[in-house]
């Protein structure tokens, strides 16, 4: 992906992220991801096997989900339906080449779900694994756990999570290598 197509996808999701209805999916949180997806090619060397365009683009299109659908226990389970829904959407009003356009979809239909089911694509495109390494590492993040004790008190999800947050991010970060496609670079987060 050139990098004009990619600064047209850029400020696309920025747009659109401006509108999300999740507190713990917004700007802030795609641009975490792609700075981890980022890091995670440099500590894997992997700048030859990845444009890194096309990963950043991905990384920022993972979550659109939640410009359409309010964060929630059904959203979360049909989340790979909504977001295909959305980039694809995307697509027709940007024109991304096709080859790029089945990449995008792949890792992020199939990014959801490593924490805490560890559904893991480990046979999966170097891209889908990077994405979903990226995002379960934002998960455990400082700032997540922020945003999740501030969120608490306006919706009941996150009330519930908030419930079991400081252990689930103490067990996360302890155990950050069981929910990584690439275990080997959970030593350099966290």
């Amino acid at each position: 992906m050139d990098k004009l197509k990619y600064l047209e996808l850029k400020n696309y999701v920025v747009d659109k992220m401006a509108a999300s209805k999740s507190k713990l999916h917004d700007w802030g949180h795609v641009k975490r991801v792609k700075d981890n997806a980022l890091k995670i090619v440099k500590v894997l060397n992997f700048q030859k096997e990845v444009d890194k365009n096309l990963l950043k683009a991905i990384c920022l299109l993972h979550d659109l989900t939640f410009v359409d659908y309010r964060p929630g226990i059904i959203t979360y389970f049909l989340e790979p339906f909504y977001i295909k829904k959305q980039v694809v959407k995307v697509f027709s009003r940007i024109e991304v080449n096709q080859k790029d356009q089945d990449i995008i979809v792949e890792a992020v239909v199939n990014h959801p779900f490593s924490m805490p089911f560890k559904k893991l694509h480990k046979s999966g495109n170097v891209y889908t694994k990077i994405l979903q390494d990226a995002d379960t590492i934002d998960y455990f993040s400082q700032e997540r756990q922020a945003k999740i004790v501030k969120a608490k008190a306006k919706i009941w999800f996150y009330k519930f999570k908030k419930f079991l947050a400081d252990k689930v991010f103490g067990y996360g970060r302890s155990n950050l290598a069981r929910y990584l496609n690439y275990p080997e670079i959970a030593g350099f987060f966290y």
